[in-house]
């Protein structure tokens, strides 16, 4: 392709737009559409063709937010992007908006808004009854939340600083995906102990820790909407999703109902997703009034 290549394709996308009435969203993979098209659809009845990749300079298929932004400046109402937030409200990647058209999840992914605490577990009593007292989703991502919170701001603090020692990478390989039934029990009550301890491990003897537990306290570290209980929503999505995914099939392992299709790909509701949606909302709300 020649060097105008992300140009040809934005014109591709408009042209057919014109000629076909459809309006182009732009997603960083297919698997994204099951979050977008309910929001979406929220707010226009107009016909929706999903792009979940474009190609490089050498023609081959790209996904991914960071070829999604290569568009940045051919977007508008009727080829715009949906994408993840990731970090990038706290500073760490490149900030969007709606005035650029392009949408995005306000927590890190959809995944983390699928497993709000709140839906969650009003959608797992839904579909198992008596069964879903086994597990209190509210308690655990609450207590969750708190374990991390600190460690969370730790990351974003050396980060501003321009310090290493424990950054995103570091962060994320110490998330769980998985646990035995064993820490499972009393709501995850050992593994979140244990999560504890390898955190405390690994930035207890930073340099900079007691300083930065000094202006946590005080309230000078700036996390936006993020607060020691609803952490979760700002961590890696597909940690989060994984791992309740794990413990919703272990622990409905034997219900005959699968608790991924069930609960956690159930037809969404607004209702059952974190006060962000309404940010979602509005964002979409702008771009298709345009």
């Amino acid at each position: 392709m020649g060097e105008d290549y992300i140009e040809q394709q934005a014109i591709h996308f408009k042209n057919s737009s014109y000629f076909d009435g459809k309006t182009r969203v732009y997603l960083e993979s297919e698997d994204d559409k099951y979050f977008w098209h309910y929001v979406i659809s929220e707010h226009t009845s107009r016909e929706v063709e999903y792009v979940c990749y474009t190609k490089n300079k050498e023609g081959v298929d790209v996904r991914g937010c960071k070829q999604i932004l290569k568009f940045l400046s051919f977007f508008d109402a009727d080829f715009f992007a949906c994408i993840d937030s990731d970090y990038r409200r706290f500073g760490i990647e490149s900030s969007v908006s709606a005035e650029q058209y392009v949408a995005q999840t306000y927590t890190y992914s959809w995944e983390n808004q699928i497993c709000y605490a709140e839906g969650l577990q009003r959608r797992t009593s839904q579909i198992y009854g008596q069964l879903a007292d086994k597990f209190d989703f509210v308690c655990f991502l609450e207590a969750y939340s708190k374990v991390l919170y600190p460690y969370f701001a730790f990351m974003f603090y050396l980060y501003r600083k321009g310090i290493d020692g424990f950054n995103v990478k570091d962060f994320r390989n110490l998330l769980p995906g998985s646990c035995s039934q064993q820490v499972m029990a009393s709501n995850g009550k050992l593994l979140l102990e244990t999560l504890d301890a390898k955190f405390r491990a690994k930035c207890s003897t930073h340099e900079l820790w007691a300083s930065f537990q000094k202006d946590l306290y005080e309230g000078k570290v700036d996390l936006l909407e993020m607060v020691p209980e609803n952490a979760y929503l700002y961590v890696r999505g597909h940690n989060i999703y994984a791992l309740i995914r794990y413990i919703g099939k272990t622990i409905f392992a034997h219900s005959g109902i699968n608790f991924e299709t069930a609960v956690l790909r159930a037809p969404l509701d607004k209702s059952y997703l974190p006060p962000a949606i309404e940010k979602v909302f509005s964002d979409l709300q702008k771009i298709l009034d345009d």
